[in-house]
Order: C-alpha cells, then structure tokens, then sequence
C-alpha cells in the first residue's frame, strides 16, 4: 500500500538554487506575514505551500474538524485540509499567480516542480488514515 510522504524531502536543495536563495524567499515570507497590509490575504493555501517549500510536515497546518455539529453535518475531519490541496493544486494548474507573497523568489517553474510531490486531493482522502482522531462519542 501506498502511504503519503508527509514531509517533501530535501525541498530547499532540490527547489532553491543556492543557501542564498533559499533565505531571500524566507526573508521575503516573513516581510509579508508581518506587514499589516499584506497579511490578512496569506490563507491557508499560503502557508500550506510556504511548509510545503521548506521541506516540512504541512499537516501541521491543519487541525482536524472537531465540532460535533459540522460532523452531524457532513463535513470530515479533514475537509480543510482537502480543500486546501485541491486548491492549490487548481490554482497551480490554471496559472494563478501564488508568487505573490514570496516576491521574487518563487517562480511558476518553482511551483510546477514542488507541484510533482503534491498529492491530489481525491488520492489524499482515499489513501490517508485521518491524521488526527475525530472526536470520540462520550
């Protein structure tokens, strides 16, 4: 059985042309998360892909569903995280530009590569065990 690579090994060296680089697209992140005027439009799809570039785990990203009324309803555990995947993954193949917040350190050739290693969000919801346990009936 397959299982999902959470962590995208060795992203900064396979992505990034140099330490350099790498540390002008962080630099760029933090001037972007910290700016009042550029901040609030950084959503989940953004910090999802800012893990995803540094090589670390992005589920971190996400916590799991756990309103009992959501769940009564129909949402999943990981609805968010599943729609954030398949965001990503639409926005990247219809071009949209999610450079934005990394200025010019990330590129659509950058995004396209790191896109390889991105699971579908309809293979990520048939093949992923829940990551985090859905709340349990008292």
């Amino acid at each position: 059985m397959e299982t999902l690579e959470l962590k995208i090994s060795n992203t900064p060296k396979s992505l990034f042309k140099d330490k350099e680089h790498y540390l002008r697209f962080r630099s760029a992140w933090k001037q972007a998360v910290n700016n009042p005027e550029t901040k609030h439009l950084l959503t989940a799809e953004y910090h999802t892909l800012y893990a995803m570039l540094r090589g670390k785990d992005w589920t971190k990203c996400f916590t799991s569903i756990t309103n009992k009324n959501k769940l009564d309803n129909g949402r999943t555990p990981e609805d968010t995280l599943i729609s954030t995947l398949r965001n990503i993954n639409g926005w990247i193949k219809r071009g949209k530009d999610l450079t934005i917040p990394f200025s010019d350190t990330i590129t659509p050739e950058i995004l396209s590569n790191l896109s390889l290693f991105i699971p579908s969000a309809k293979w990520y919801s048939e093949n992923h065990k829940p990551y985090l346990n859905p709340v349990e009936e008292a």
